[in-house]
């Protein structure tokens, strides 16, 4: 892998119609460091139509994974970011801009020493439609790009560059710094080499959960919750999926995933069968 990528993030296109707007998506995808692609749905491709486009990106048309659904594309993600300019009651409770993103994907943005996640996946729907419902609801939090409200529709290239730019501004741009050692050295002689702080030294990186895990470890809490009757029928599927986005979205690593796992487990144990109140019940089903 060509030097400055970033493996751990995941560029997901959903039902692409064009291989020529693939082939730009890469483009601007590889120039921020972006190396990893996978289609979803995207049989309708033409790899060599897409590398016409793709110029010196082609390694990513020719190494491109291909899924049947959203769920597939993300699996093994600590985060899957869904890029979409529309908003409503099943598109998401958390709406970030793409500057949001970035600083979340660098750790809370200090850029040096982030949480260290798995795979962070920046899903782009079809050029014409976006995503739909279904597709946005595997995802962990919503991305929309702010532009004009006369003519708000972006080229699939251009979003993911506006993306990706972010991501790479926040994750790898910071690491490098204003100014080598050297470089700092002879515009500031006085100043001698920075010294690394004692806090920077001692930050070990850690492994964000992948949200699979995180499925696993809300599953006996809702499960419980479900045989109490306290949701409506579609209400525990919605509940869970929305339990996964808040967890993923805290990068919680593996001992606090151990941990948390360990009391959601006991909780679901005291609910057992136990009945629900008729008002706790109503609230479940306005959740």
């Amino acid at each position: 892998m060509a030097a400055g990528h970033e493996p751990d993030i995941r560029l997901v296109l959903v039902r692409p119609s064009d291989s020529r707007n693939v082939g730009a998506a890469c483009r601007a995808a590889k120039t921020m460091g972006i190396a990893q692609l996978v289609l979803v749905a995207g049989d309708r491709i033409e790899p060599a139509e897409a590398r016409i486009t793709a110029v010196h990106a082609g390694d990513l048309v020719d190494g491109a994974i291909h899924c049947e659904s959203v769920a597939e594309a993300i699996d093994g993600c600590s985060l899957a970011a869904a890029i979409t300019r529309r908003s409503g009651k099943r598109r998401k409770y958390r709406v970030w801009t793409p500057e949001e993103l970035g600083r979340h994907a660098a750790g809370g943005g200090d850029g040096a020493d982030g949480a260290g996640r798995t795979t962070l996946a920046v899903v782009f729907g079809n050029e014409k439609d976006g995503l739909t419902d279904e597709e946005v609801a595997p995802c962990h939090v919503a991305v929309s790009i702010p532009s004009s409200p006369e003519f708000p529709s972006l080229n699939l290239s251009h979003a993911v560059q506006i993306v990706a730019y972010e991501l790479y501004k926040q994750r790898v741009a910071p690491r490098r710094g204003p100014a080598n050692d050297l470089e700092e050295r002879q515009r500031h002689p006085r100043r001698g080499t920075p010294r690394r702080t004692q806090a920077r030294r001692s930050r070990v990186r850690q492994k964000a959960v992948a949200a699979t895990r995180l499925g696993e470890l809300v599953e006996p809490f809702t499960s419980a919750l479900a045989r109490a009757g306290f949701f409506s029928s579609s209400g525990a599927d919605s509940v869970r999926r929305f339990l996964v986005d808040i967890l993923a979205r805290a990068d919680i690593v593996d001992r606090e995933a151990q941990r948390l796992g360990r009391i959601l487990g006991n909780v679901g144990g005291l609910i057992g069968d136990r009945s629900v109140p008729p008002a706790e019940a109503d609230d479940s089903r306005s959740a």
